[in-house]
């Protein structure tokens, strides 16, 4: 394919009004572990809109209660019905696409603290899309059965208030002493993305094979892949904001070598060079 053709495959990428998109932040505590809860409804939708998003290696779970929902990762396309998904963390782009139909809800759970809701912990889901149903997750199968029931007289704001009271009680099942330590160190990559993993071990009392290990379990990648991702992120952001002057500055401010690494490693997540994601946002 060439290069006009990809640039005309990402112009049809939707925006989050065609979807009616509403995001809720919990209140802590559960905020600590739940990034946000959010919702799509557009029941006179017709067709298929698409949307790509760059992993921050948090997991997922994602409940559809309408027509055809389509995830695709890797290369693999996933189907969904009426029914939850678990989303495993992962450093490849995700793709989601509604169609017809849209009225479907997510819970994206902070990096590390996925493994506190799902069945299993995290590391056997890295990289994949699991159906939840009396076999595999089935308390979160139930809880998308309760939803369901919810949302038939439910406003948008009760929902959300159900669905954060209902998430603080798995909370409350758990302890998380060994977790608080690990979460010292997400903390200070999020302040500084190019800590070394030497200086993470001396910062906060972990051997550099024992934050390996708690990667490995509690975010499901490694530490070098997930500072990778936090950089490009906030680097995203100032491109959908339009926050910089060149292509050049925005990558020496943001600690690339030059402008040709920053790009590399721009395409290498995002399957777009950062002018493409451009055209892409704004045409």
């Amino acid at each position: 394919m060439d290069q006009r053709k990809k640039l005309d495959k990402s112009d049809k990428i939707a925006k989050l009004e065609d979807i009616n998109y509403v995001k809720y932040t919990p209140q802590a505590p559960l905020s600590d572990y739940v990034q946000a809860l959010w919702l799509t409804c557009n029941l006179d939708n017709q067709g298929e809109k698409a949307f790509q998003l760059l992993s921050d290696c948090g997991s997922c779970v994602i409940m559809n209660f309408s027509d055809n929902l389509i995830l695709k990762r890797n290369g693999t396309t996933h189907k969904v019905g009426h029914e939850a998904v678990v989303v495993g963390p992962s450093k490849n782009l995700f793709e989601i696409s509604f169609v017809d139909q849209i009225y479907t809800l997510g819970i994206n759970f902070q990096p590390g603290t996925g493994h506190v809701f799902l069945e299993g912990g995290i590391e056997p889901i890295t990289e994949s899309i699991e159906i939840c149903n009396l076999h595999q997750f089935n308390e979160i199968h139930d809880f998308y059965k309760k939803i369901k029931q919810h949302l038939c007289s439910a406003t948008q704001d009760s929902t959300f208030k159900q669905i954060e009271e209902d998430l603080l009680h798995f909370l409350s099942k758990h302890h998380f002493k060994a977790q608080d330590k690990f979460e010292a160190i997400l903390t200070l990559l999020e302040l500084n993305q190019d800590n070394s993993i030497e200086l993470l071990s001396e910062m906060s009392g972990f051997s550099v094979r024992d934050i390996q290990r708690k990667f490995k379990h509690y975010v499901g990648i490694s530490p070098n892949v997930h500072q990778r991702i936090i950089k490009l992120n906030k680097v995203k952001t100032q491109l959908s904001r339009g926050e910089y002057d060149n292509l050049t500055q925005l990558a020496l401010d943001n600690g690339y070598y030059d402008q040709a690494h920053f790009i590399r490693e721009f395409k290498y997540f995002m399957n777009l060079t950062p002018k493409m994601y451009r055209k892409q946002k704004f045409g």
